[in-house]
């Protein structure tokens, strides 16, 4: 099983988010299989949610942008290994246990940066530039 926290209609995330599991679906051709080690909530995450971003995202939808994971999936095709750890870009939520993911959108993570600087390496690259010069 996969939980995740799912919003199914736009409002105030206190009161539309809510755990939910479903079945845990095997990744499609070209997706690469994620278990998530940890995400964090930014303003990014949330703001969606409200339905500010109403013309980019529809509800029923997993929250969540950013986030740092492990290969647990691939193929030969597919240039990760298992074990990998991987920013999650463009997958469908990252407030999820496992996600899938389209292979040309997971950005490696050299072991040597900490989990909580690079699963925040995504929505705000400036930053992202900063900290790793740190």
């Amino acid at each position: 099983m996969n939980f995740a926290l799912w919003y199914q209609r736009f409002g105030l995330a206190e009161a539309v988010l809510s755990l939910e599991s479903t079945p845990l679906v095997p990744p499609t051709a070209g997706q690469v299989q994620v278990k998530m080690i940890a995400a964090p909530i930014n303003p990014s995450d949330v703001i969606p949610i409200t339905g500010a971003y109403a013309h980019r995202v529809s509800p029923p939808r997993v929250a969540g942008y950013e986030g740092l994971g492990r290969v647990v999936i691939t193929s030969d095709a597919l240039l990760f290994s298992l074990g990998q750890r991987v920013l999650p870009l463009r997958g469908d939520g990252t407030w999820q246990q496992w996600l899938n993911c389209t292979g040309q959108w997971l950005v490696p993570v050299p072991e040597d940066i900490a989990d909580d600087i690079a699963l925040r390496g995504h929505i705000n690259l400036l930053a992202t530039r900063l900290m790793l010069r740190r």
